[in-house]
């Protein structure tokens, strides 16, 4: 390989291990979720939003059994943040006996900037993806 050949693949490989970094993270994000950690999984957003989601995503934690999955569509950088397309499924068994499973899937949208453990979700949309009281 020439020299000039690695010059031009290195920010190829930069790029391809800053989107594995991105996506390890948001599993292990997502993980916390599916096993009903609600602290932990409020402890990823910054404290304007966590304080936007905390009484939905607690509530959903309380009060349904949780399967979660996400496959990531894009990640686009925007200086130090990223912008993040999710593909979400949430799978919601209600605890009380006899309740019908609720499935939900959407398009969600996250902005994530570097914090001390990986990334901090900045901003995400829509929020009442987690409401407990959504339909459908």
């Amino acid at each position: 390989m020439t020299r000039r050949t690695w010059v031009l693949l290195f920010p190829a490989l930069l790029a391809a291990d800053g989107l594995q970094e991105v996506t390890d993270w948001l599993g292990r994000w997502v993980q916390r979720l599916t096993e009903e950690n609600a602290s932990e999984f409020l402890r990823a957003f910054d404290k304007t939003l966590r304080d936007r989601m905390e009484t939905a995503v607690t509530a959903l934690v309380r009060n349904y059994e949780i399967a979660s999955s996400i496959s990531v569509l894009s990640v686009t950088p925007d200086g130090d943040r990223r912008e993040v397309q999710l593909d979400w499924y949430l799978s919601l068994k209600p605890r009380s006996p006899n309740a019908p499973t609720t499935e939900r899937r959407e398009r969600v949208t996250l902005t994530l900037q570097p914090a001390k453990k990986g990334w901090q979700v900045r901003s995400l949309s829509p929020e009442t993806f987690f409401s407990p009281t959504q339909n459908g």
